[in-house]
């Protein structure tokens, strides 16, 4: 839904609207040229050989006129189908992945939503540029979040925020609404919302421990020990290894994820264990490592089991050192 079509408030140094000048004085010297002409027909009908031919010659001129404006009119409407069409492709494009999206102005005014945001905020009015202030009121929201939508909006740079909102059926719910700010035209930006779910799967959520830092310095530190490290599924699949544990054992990270290597193909034998029959368990002791390229070597291996929140086990970690190929 458009919120506003005044052309006096898009204008924008990245955006400025075409001049209509010229199809204006092509249509009135065009006209003025028909109406000419036909005084002039209506003046020297006699010379121009009686009434019949004359009204002949004004019929004429009348209907190239009308052939002009039926042909005008319909590019018009082919550029406006053409332009809508477009808007659709956009608009659609941006609202991928969201529950409702809109494009606004810094000082909070909205110029477009999508109809999840009609679906959601039904009491917005399509008229009310200054909507942004009654979707917050519809949707419940704090005024601390409120501060922090409009502080986004005047940093102009990408923001994440989540917080609850009140939808159409009084049913409060956590959104994520991410703010950002359009290249050009400058001084707009896209707003999305999506319902959040905390427990999401395949949704990486660090301890607490750790919400200082990031998945990133976690994966440099792992890959810049003197230890090989890994990590399975709870069927044994490996799921990671660290550069130091690859490079040692001759190995890609693409066939690692590609041919699925399992701990049976890594531990080839281990204390107390039959060749081939090593698995998920908790483990500290002697073991003979496979390389690809067939070769085996000694190493000590400590492994542990890795449990959810529910105490369900869900795989196992190691951390393999010393080691010595030895054929």
């Amino acid at each position: 839904m458009r919120f506003s079509d005044d052309q006096a408030q898009v204008i924008n140094p990245d955006f400025v609207p075409r001049s209509y000048s010229r199809p204006v004085r092509q249509f009135v010297l065009i006209y003025l040229c028909a109406i000419i002409a036909i005084f002039t027909i209506s003046q020297f009908r006699d010379v121009l050989g009686g009434d019949f031919i004359s009204n002949l010659m004004v019929t004429f001129i009348i209907v190239g006129i009308a052939l002009f404006t039926i042909f005008n009119r319909q590019q018009h409407n082919d550029l406006i189908m053409a332009t809508e069409f477009e808007n659709m492709l956009f608009a659609s494009a941006a609202s991928l992945g969201s529950n409702f999206c809109m494009f606004l102005k810094a000082d909070g005014t909205i110029v477009y939503s999508n109809e999840g945001t009609r679906e959601l905020f039904p009491r917005v009015a399509y008229d009310e540029s200054r909507a942004l202030d009654q979707l917050l009121d519809d949707g419940n929201v704090s005024q601390t979040d409120r501060t922090r939508i409009y502080s986004a909006l005047t940093s102009g740079e990408k923001e994440t925020l989540i917080f609850p909102i009140t939808d159409a059926d009084n049913n409060r719910i956590d959104f994520i609404l991410t703010i950002e700010p359009i290249k050009r035209p400058r001084g707009y930006f896209v707003l999305r919302g999506r319902r959040y779910y905390p427990d999401r799967k395949n949704t990486v959520k660090l301890p607490d421990e750790l919400r200082a830092t990031s998945i990133e310095k976690i994966h440099s530190v792992l890959n810049n020990i003197a230890e090989g490290v890994y990590t399975t599924n709870k069927h044994g699949t490996i799921e990671y290894m660290n550069d130091q544990l690859l490079n040692h054992l001759g190995y890609k990270r693409t066939i690692i994820a590609e041919k699925k290597t399992t701990l049976t193909s890594l531990i080839y034998e281990a204390t107390g264990h039959k060749p081939g029959e090593f698995d998920v368990s908790e483990y500290n002791g002697e073991v003979l490592l496979q390389y690809r390229s067939g070769k085996l070597g000694k190493a000590h291996l400590q492994q542990w089991l890795n449990k959810d929140k529910d105490g369900t086990i869900v795989g196992c970690s190691g951390i393999i050192t010393n080691t010595s190929p030895t054929t």
